[in-house]
């Protein structure tokens, strides 16, 4: 997380991120990305195997995201579940 944060302003101008269930994403990170990515409008988080619902909440109370793509996670009952 730290490391993402040297990022941040980067982050700022960010629209569109998209990761794989490699990227070993996570909660933390995802509470930094809703946090610096202000201007983000699209996220997709397939596959991420470490991202739970309580963080997707998190993430949506902090972000202004429009389009939010959730498939093959541990908490979906779809295939594909679009926000």
């Amino acid at each position: 997380m730290e490391g993402m944060l040297r990022y941040s302003p980067i982050l700022a101008e960010v629209n569109i991120l998209q990761f794989s269930p490699d990227a070993n994403l996570n909660d933390p990170n995802l509470i930094v990305i809703g946090q610096y990515c202000k201007q983000l409008r699209t996220l997709c988080l397939q596959g991420c195997p470490y991202v739970t619902e309580m963080g997707v909440v998190e993430f949506l109370r902090l972000s202004s995201v429009k389009h939010l793509h959730l498939s093959a996670l541990s908490f979906t009952n779809e295939s594909d579940m679009i926000i």
